[in-house]
């Protein structure tokens, strides 16, 4: 279970980081039922009626694609277990 877990976590990751680098900017739709004001993820908050955007820095998608490869590879020596 735990090899299935890692493996799944590595592919993640490095399609996370493979998106990270064809893109600059999400922007996330806005809620409907969201009056008040969001926090982000530097700290600051923003105003009810706009758009919360993610923008990606320079260092995620190789960050993302090494750790989901190492990750990945971490897999292929975990030992299998045969039995319940």
């Amino acid at each position: 279970m735990w090899r299935a877990f890692f493996l799944a976590f590595g592919i993640w990751l490095c399609l996370l980081g493979a998106q990270c680098l064809v893109i600059e900017r999400v922007v996330l739709a806005e809620s409907v039922a969201s009056s008040a004001p969001l926090l982000t993820a530097d700290g600051t908050f923003t105003a009810p009626g706009t758009r919360p955007e993610i923008e990606t820095r320079e260092w995620m998608p190789f960050t993302f694609l090494g750790l989901g490869l190492v990750t990945i590879l971490y897999t292929f020596t975990l030992p299998k277990r045969s039995g319940p």
